[in-house]
C-alpha cells in the first residue's frame, strides 16, 4: 500500500493517526461515582452523555457504602437502579427527590455498552449551592492536592470493588516532605467511605500539600473542598502504572481480504478487511486508520475503526471484543465520504499489547444457514443461526457480527445482530436471523465475530 502524496492529506492522515493512539477503552465502559447524597437539604442530578452516533444502552446503580443495593428516590420513582436507553449523541438526567430520611450516601456504578460515554453527578443544596463530580474509572494509585485551615478542609471519598482492600495514604507538604502515613479506615464490610484530611490526619493549619492514596486492588476517587460559602469538586490525578500502547505490535493486513464499495448514491466508499496477529503477545484495544487514495496516491477521506476481534477480558470487570490472541484473525468494515476515484486503500492497524483471560461465559454460533431473502428484495443474504452459552456464567449486551467472505478471502460485508434473547444464562442458547445486500451467489462461506459482557462485569 502507497502513502499518501506529498502534501495532499498528510496532515488528515496524521490527524487519524494521532486519534487512532490515543489510549481508550473498545468495549462496554464501567465508570464509578465515588459519593453521593440525598436527604437533608441534599439532591443529586446525574447525567449521562452518549458522544458516540449510535445509540447506547446500560444501566445506573446505587450502592450504600457496604456495597449492597441502595433504594434512592429518584424524581420518576424509587430504584435501586434506571435502565438507559440514549439515542446517538443523546443524554439523560436523572434527579433525585432529596427526600431521604435519614440522609442516604454511597457510590454510583454506570455500566453501558459503548465506550463514548461520559457524564457528571451535581450536588445541589438547599441554599442553592452545587458542585459538579466528573466520574472516575478504576486505577490503583491516585495523588489530590490538599488545603486546610480554620475556615477550610479538604475531603476524599473512595469506592472500591473488594471490601478487603487496604488503601494507604502518605501526606506530604508543599515542600515534599513526607508528614503522615496510614491506612484508610474502613470497616470489613465497607467498600465506600468519605473522610476529610483533618479527620484522618494531626496536621498543623493552615496546610497545603498532596495526598497520595494506593492499593493492590482497584478503586475510584474523588475529592472535596469545603469551607465557609465555598463547595467545589478537586479532580484527582491518576498515577496508575499502565501499559504503554504499542504503535506496531506485528499486526498484519491480509491485503487479499480489502474489498472496497462505493455507494450508489453519494460519494460514501465502504471498506471491509481482515487483519492478523503476527505477535507472540496478545493484543487489545485494536484499532485502524483507514484512507482512500486515487491513483496518484493523494488522500480522498478516511476514517478511523475498532477491529472485530476476539471477546476476551482484560481487567476484573472490562471485556473488550478487539482482542486478538496470537495468530488470530479480526475484521472491520467503515464507511466514509471519499470524492474522487479510488484506486487503493491505506490500513494502518495499531493496538495495545496486554494479556488477557477468557470471560467466564463463552458464547459461540452452533448452528447456521443461508438462504436469499424474501422474494420482493432483490438482492442479499438472509443468515439464521443459534448462539449458545457454553461457560459457567450469564452473558449480557450481546452482538453477533457476521462476516461475508467471498472464495478469495475477500470480505465482502459485515452485518451486525442481536439475537432474541438479549443475556444468555449457561446453558441457554437464542436464535438470531439478520439479512445482508450481499448476494447470496457471491458468497463462499462466513464468519462470526461476538460481542458480550460476563452478566457480573
Amino acid at each position: 500500500m502507497r502513502k499518501a502524496g506529498a502534501n495532499h492529506g498528510y496532515w488528515d492522515l496524521a490527524l487519524l493517526f494521532v486519534l487512532l493512539t490515543v489510549p481508550r477503552l473498545v468495549t462496554a465502559r464501567t465508570i464509578f461515582f465515588p459519593h453521593y447524597g440525598d436527604g437533608d437539604g441534599l439532591s443529586m442530578a446525574i447525567v449521562v452523555n452518549n458522544l458516540s452516533s449510535e445509540r447506547a444502552t446500560g444501566v445506573l446503580r446505587a450502592f450504600a457504602p457496604e456495597g449492597s443495593p441502595q433504594l434512592l428516590p429518584f424524581l420518576s420513582g424509587s430504584a435501586e437502579e434506571v435502565p438507559l436507553d440514549l439515542p446517538p449523541r443523546g443524554s439523560k438526567t436523572l434527579v433525585t427527590a432529596g427526600t431521604s430520611d435519614p440522609l442516604k450516601t454511597g457510590y454510583l456504578v454506570l455500566e453501558m455498552d459503548t465506550t463514548e460515554v461520559w457524564g457528571v453527578a451535581i450536588f445541589r443544596f438547599a441554599n442553592g449551592m452545587e458542585a459538579s463530580v466528573a466520574p472516575s474509572e478504576l486505577g490503583s494509585k491516585f495523588s489530590l492536592p490538599v488545603e486546610c485551615s480554620v475556615v477550610l478542609d479538604t475531603g476524599l471519598a473512595v469506592a472500591r470493588l473488594h471490601e478487603t482492600a487496604n488503601i494507604s495514604l502518605t501526606l506530604f507538604d508543599s515542600n515534599g516532605f513526607e508528614v503522615g502515613r496510614r491506612t484508610l479506615p474502613l470497616q470489613l464490610i465497607e467498600r465506600q467511605t468519605a473522610k476529610f484530611v483533618s479527620e484522618l490526619f494531626e496536621i498543623d493549619k493552615p496546610f497545603k500539600g498532596v495526598l497520595v492514596l494506593e492499593s493492590q486492588q482497584p478503586f475510584a476517587a474523588v475529592g472535596l473542598r469545603l469551607g465557609t460559602g465555598l463547595l467545589s469538586t478537586i479532580p484527582v490525578l491518576d498515577l496508575t502504572d499502565r501499559p504503554a500502547p504499542a504503535a506496531n505490535p506485528s499486526l498484519i493486513l491480509r491485503r487479499d481480504s480489502v474489498y472496497v464499495e462505493r455507494s450508489r448514491s453519494c460519494d460514501d466508499v465502504t471498506v471491509n478487511g481482515a487483519v492478523w496477529n503476527k505477535d507472540l503477545n496478545d493484543v487489545c484495544a485494536v484499532n485502524l486508520a483507514v484512507s482512500a487514495l486515487d491513483d496518484r496516491g493523494y488522500f480522498l477521506g478516511g476514517s478511523t475503526t475498532s477491529l472485530l476481534g476476539t471477546n476476551r477480558k482484560v481487567g476484573p470487570s472490562s471485556t473488550s471484543y478487539s482482542c486478538l490472541q496470537p495468530g488470530q484473525t479480526g475484521y472491520f468494515s467503515v464507511v466514509f465520504p471519499a470524492g474522487g476515484e479510488v484506486a487503493e486503500v491505506s490500513v494502518f492497524p495499531v493496538g495495545w499489547i496486554q494479556p488477557t483471560s477468557d470471560p467466564k461465559s463463552r458464547l459461540s454460533v452452533t448452528s447456521f444457514s443461508l438462504t436469499r431473502p424474501p422474494w420482493f428484495v432483490t438482492r442479499g443474504t438472509t443468515v439464521k443461526g443459534t448462539v449458545a452459552n457454553e461457560g459457567t456464567e450469564g452473558a449480557k449486551w450481546i452482538w453477533i457480527d457476521v462476516i461475508f467472505l467471498d472464495s478469495g478471502g475477500r470480505v465482502l460485508g459485515v452485518q451486525s445482530v442481536i439475537p432474541y434473547d438479549k443475556e444468555l444464562d449457561p446453558n441457554q442458547s437464542s436464535r438470531f436471523e439478520v439479512t445482508s445486500t450481499v448476494a447470496l451467489d457471491q458468497v463462499d462461506r462466513v464468519d462470526f465475530r461476538l460481542r458480550w459482557s460476563d452478566l457480573s462485569d
